[in-house]
């Protein structure tokens, strides 16, 4: 774990879109999509990482979302 993203997690799939957000105040960061921004939306499941860097020291991280399949509907 680098400390860039949130823990991985598992979501409904009326999550997304959603959004992923790398850590405040560094150099540059670039995601295994592609997108050079701190943020990224995402819209399906998957594994995402970023790399980034601060001093000259490059710092990766992964977050795995995963859909939740076992939906329980409670009401009160």
């Amino acid at each position: 774990d680098g400390g860039l993203l949130e823990n991985d997690t598992t979501v409904c799939a009326s999550a997304f879109p959603m959004k992923l957000k790398a850590t405040d105040g560094l150099d540059k960061y670039i995601w295994n999509t592609g997108d050079t921004l701190q943020n990224i939306t995402i819209n399906n499941p998957g594994t995402y990482f970023v790399k980034s860097s601060k001093y000259g020291c490059e710092i990766i991280d992964t977050i795995h979302i995963k859909y939740n399949t076992n939906t329980t509907i409670v009401e009160k």
